[in-house]
């Protein structure tokens, strides 16, 4: 097994070569090329750590020949299963099952970084029909993730002699920035959208109110919109007094499937993810007009289509488009309404650890990231409010309303 060699190519390109025998002498010679003597270096440290770990163990890895990727897959998906959340596992799979399609009957090494760097080119010219745009590099990022995970994890259990694709680099991520409205902004929105939606429809009143209800719900909760799109009205705990009211979040709806499934996070199935959010007098007020005037029981959708059955989110964000383009101000995503309420949560003095908890993060460290984004706001703060001991007040949460 030589180092890496410099190859400069026909039409002048610099690429590093590799050259290994696939099972010791004898065997099969195999060339990989690489961008960078980086790259290649790390592909034959990896291949050398496998095969050393093959000779230490006693184990003589499989043949390629031996195997599909599909099948690899599948052995695969079995011991994910196990380790990760019922939606990631759901993603994941759907992942796969798409490749395996096309490319399920390959031999795990006809699954190279070329291929892996083909493919990126190729899902990067897929239009995603919802967003009317190319996917995101994040969301090929996860194939390529899920493709590797199933080479890698068949070299570590000795199924194949290496990992093909030990070495291959993912798009630079460009998710898209982390935007929230300040509380002016918020409060403008709302006075808008509930002018909008109070006047009755001739033939349901209410069935209308429900959109003001939801971004209302949205800026005090900081739930997702899957989150939204699963309560129900027997989710909801109200006092005598209005004191101490929640809404217990136990469920969403799953985007893809567009049924009722677990909360997001966690590792196992049955680990309670459920929680209570806060539920101002306000928002209360509308949420029980909503259930009385429409009649709604308590197992049925709280925010319901014509035909009673719970609201699909690809609908509901154009409508959502539509609003914020009417309204005339900063144009963000329904989820930054998310972030919105966190950072607001955060500015009006509640505890990290509190928000944290309303938000449902199993890290406090993903929490502050929020904390992060109030930065040169809390700075100016700093320099212009000053508490002495007679104005100490208790936090409070504040409900973000209409003027």
């Amino acid at each position: 097994m030589s180092k890496p060699k410099k190859v400069i190519l026909s039409n002048g390109q610099v690429v590093w070569e590799t050259r290994h025998r696939e099972a010791g002498r004898g065997s099969r010679e195999i060339r990989r090329r690489f961008a960078t003597s980086k790259q290649a270096q790390d592909f034959l440290d990896d291949f050398r750590l496998q095969k050393r770990n093959v000779s230490q163990g006693f184990l003589q890895a499989g043949r390629f020949e031996d195997t599909t990727f599909e099948m690899e897959a599948q052995y695969w998906l079995e011991d994910l299963r196990l380790r990760v959340s019922p939606g990631h596992y759901e993603r994941v799979t759907g992942i796969i099952e798409q490749f395996n399609k096309s490319f399920g009957t390959l031999r795990p090494n006809q699954i190279t970084t070329e291929f892996l760097t083909r493919l990126q080119r190729r899902l990067k010219m897929t239009t995603v029909p919802a967003r009317k745009s190319s996917m995101r590099n994040a969301t090929v990022n996860r194939w390529t993730e899920a493709i590797g995970a199933v080479l890698n994890f068949s070299a570590s259990q000795k199924r194949i002699p290496y990992n093909p694709v030990a070495g291959f680099r993912k798009l630079p991520d460009n998710s898209p920035e982390m935007l929230f409205w300040d509380e002016k902004e918020a409060c403008s929105f709302l006075c808008w959208v509930n002018s909008k939606y109070t006047v009755p429809s001739n033939q349901n009143p209410y069935r209308a109110r429900q959109y003001y209800v939801v971004y209302l719900l949205a800026l005090n909760t900081a739930m997702r919109a899957g989150e939204i799109w699963g309560l129900k009205p027997l989710d909801l705990f109200f006092n005598e007094n209005g004191v101490g009211d929640t809404l217990f979040i136990r469920r969403q709806i799953n985007m893809t499937t567009n049924e009722y499934a677990p909360l997001k996070g966690g590792v196992s199935s049955d680990k309670d993810k459920s929680r209570h959010v806060p539920c101002p007098q306000e928002l209360r007020k509308e949420l029980g007009a909503l259930i009385r005037d429409n009649r709604i029981r308590a197992d049925d959708p709280l925010f319901q289509t014509t035909a009673g059955s719970f609201i699909h989110h690809e609908a509901f964000r154009d409508r959502f488009e539509r609003d914020l383009a009417n309204w005339g101000g900063r144009r963000i995503r329904f989820h930054d309404l998310r972030h919105t309420a966190a950072t607001l949560m955060l500015a009006k003095g509640v505890d990290v650890k509190t928000v944290s908890e309303i938000l449902g993060h199993e890290n406090l460290s993903t929490t502050m990231s929020y904390v992060h984004l109030l930065g040169d706001r809390i700075k100016q703060v700093s320099r212009s409010y000053c508490i002495v001991p007679s104005q100490i007040q208790r936090p409070k949460l504040h409900l973000v309303t209409n003027p």
